[in-house]
């Protein structure tokens, strides 16, 4: 099964499909009413969806556009995703949803990663 197919059965693939979407398309206020909406309320609480959203655009201008590059583990309510960055490195996304309709993000955790030039 491919990883496209594996993300599209789980309910937090498809809440990663979604935010990756409007994440790549950047501007006009759609990131920030995606995290607003979609976000549980008690994840809003610890982060403000601006602040959310301030993140990931300094992540979009850091690394650019993002694509998957493998799905490291999947479930309905929770994926671990690596994906590559247009302008170099990988970000490790891992995102749990709630159980129930309509799949609130309850958690999500955004690593960047970068290729060591020193061999270590």
């Amino acid at each position: 099964m491919d990883d496209k197919h594996v993300l599209k059965t789980s309910a937090a693939g498809m809440r990663l499909i979604a935010l990756m979407t409007i994440y790549n398309q950047w501007g006009d206020g759609r990131l920030l009413r995606y995290i607003a909406e979609s976000c549980h309320a008690d994840l809003l609480l610890a982060h403000a969806a601006e602040t959310r959203a301030a993140q990931f655009n300094a992540l979009r201008e850091a690394m650019g556009k993002l694509q998957v590059q493998q799905v490291i583990g999947a479930s309905k309510e929770n994926v671990i995703v690596l994906l590559r960055a247009e302008f170099g490195g990988e970000v490790l996304i891992d995102m749990r949803v709630e159980e129930g309709y309509p799949h609130a993000i309850t958690d999500i955790s955004v690593t960047p990663l970068t290729l060591s030039t020193s061999g270590v």
